[in-house]
């Protein structure tokens, strides 16, 4: 909702045993170090990415982190004058290394087997992955049979060739088939495809690593071009990296394969949004909400989002009171979850468009005590409070603190000087008042209220200047030129 172009995040956590480990004093600053490191390899990952000190840390706990170098080589010494392979990452379901390894000499001793902290590397010459799925499932249910389910065994299985993979290459995508299979319990043997690479790709996504997410959803698009689960979680990832046309064109093929596909119309809704088309995000959006299905969960976990973006949407669309109609409603509905004020801007913003600045001033009132950092909400509150007759002292305190914030704001600048002048402050109002006669967007309103200023002051002749540059514009809005002829009427300037 900032309008960020890029935002990076380090962090670093204290334990208990890391308290014990360093002394007091020493830990605040170490925490610090660790966080900065952290937030150099976030620096890495994308526009939009975070990183926790743990990640560098403890690599190893990473759900997959690459396989120490010693099994490597020996797996490359085996391999290398084989062409063709299935490799068969086994591990254990339990803890008991020891029985583990003469369970697995006994029955591979005539395999290619390399030990590795995690569990066993199976080489099956000139064997197809789905065979090697198949003699792997029938090894695990024989050594269960013998020694009971508690030598139970998991698998990742990919072959070779396969694709660009290089051999080494293999054994990651037996990693990644491996916790594949940690979604379908204890004894699963998994073959590395395109679902695993999603999987993949989740895990790099959740770490912030969105390049690492966008690598793994490529690859798996190679396997399946039109799977639409790696298309929307692809589209997403480049979304968050700023690249809107790569997300556009991955949430468009997903609607080519399935219409009504909810999640593709929702992220489509967003796209439309982020470049400002927002009549044809309402559009998106009115239609995942009618294909929302309220019975899957991971739908109906969106719908809320999806709602509060629809009512956005419809405000910059200019219709505002189904934009309050919405949102008023899920502020209701989102009271009991925490986070209802964020809608609570648009709701204000509309009613003050429809001309009611009372109901404009309750709901911004409760937006800033969500954000007492928006700047646009604090500024047109301070202007409400000047014509609605609140305070001219408060709508100035709150006018130059909106301004502290936001100083770029063309808007939020002329509502400043409008407040100096109320507060009689005329000098430095005039002097913000020629700052925006410089900005083209706010240029005759500062006119108007420059000519409105050195009438007070009885400066005739400097006010029916800005009064003739009014008059002279060309494109002078009719609400504002109403007023220009009313301040001429009454003061009877000469303008000939």
């Amino acid at each position: 909702d900032r309008g960020l172009k890029r935002v990076h995040c380090g962090s670093s956590s204290k334990s208990i045993a890391r308290s014990l480990m360093n002394h007091q004093f020493e830990l605040p600053t170490t925490m610090l170090d660790e966080a900065w490191s952290a937030l150099h390899i976030a620096c890495k990952r994308g526009p939009f990415a975070f990183c926790d000190y743990e990640f560098i840390a403890n690599p190893a706990q990473f759900p997959l982190s690459p396989i120490t170098r010693r099994p490597r080589s020996k797996l490359q010494r085996y391999w290398r004058q084989i062409d063709k392979f299935s490799l068969i990452y086994l591990r254990p379901d339990f803890l008991r290394r020891e029985q583990c390894d003469r369970n697995v000499n006994i029955y591979l001793k005539d395999e290619i087997v390399v030990k590795e902290d995690s569990g066993y590397l199976v080489v099956r010459r000139n064997m197809r992955a789905e065979i090697a799925k198949s003699w792997t499932e029938h090894l695990v249910k024989k050594m269960i049979e013998e020694y009971g389910e508690q030598y139970s065994f998991s698998a990742g299985v990919s072959e070779y060739p396969l694709e660009n993979y290089s051999k080494t290459e293999i054994i990651r995508n037996c990693q990644k088939a491996l916790f594949h299979g940690t979604f379908y319990g204890k004894t699963s043997v998994v073959v590395f495809d395109a679902l695993s690479l999603n999987i993949s790709g989740d895990v790099f996504f959740a770490e912030g690593d969105l390049k690492g997410a966008v690598r793994e959803y490529r690859c798996g698009l190679i396997f399946d071009p039109d799977d639409v689960n790696l298309l929307n979680s692809i589209g997403v990832a480049y979304a968050l990296m700023n690249q809107n046309k790569d997300a556009w064109m991955s949430f468009i093929r997903v609607l080519e394969i399935e219409p009504n596909n909810f999640m593709a119309l929702y992220n489509a809704g967003l796209g439309e949004q982020s470049s400002e088309r927002y009549r044809q995000a309402v559009s998106y959006f009115k239609r995942a909400l009618h294909e929302c299905d309220k019975d899957d969960p991971d739908e109906t976990t969106v719908l809320p989002q999806l709602k509060y973006y629809l009512g956005v949407a419809l405000y910059y669309d200019g219709k505002y009171e189904d934009c309050i109609d919405l949102l008023s409603l899920w502020y209701n509905e989102q009271l009991k979850h925490g986070g209802s004020g964020k809608c609570c801007r648009y709701i204000g913003l509309s009613y003050y468009q429809l001309g009611a600045g009372k109901d404009s001033i309750t709901w911004l009132q409760r937006g800033l005590r969500y954000d007492e950092f928006d700047s646009e909400a604090m500024s047109l509150l301070g202007e409400l409070y000047l014509e609605q007759g609140e305070g001219n002292e408060i709508a100035l305190r709150l006018c130059e603190k909106s301004r502290e914030i936001d100083n770029k704001n063309d808007l939020i600048k002329l509502r400043y000087a409008r407040a100096l002048v109320a507060c009689n402050k005329y000098e430095s109002a005039i002097e913000r008042l020629k700052e925006c006669v410089r900005k083209k967007s706010i240029k005759l309103e500062a006119w108007y209220e420059l000519a409105g200023v050195y009438t007070r002051l009885k400066q005739r002749r400097k006010a029916q200047h800005y009064v003739k540059n009014l008059l002279n514009a060309g494109d002078v809005p009719k609400q504002l030129l109403a007023k220009v002829n009313q301040l001429n009427k009454i003061n009877n300037y000469n303008l000939g």
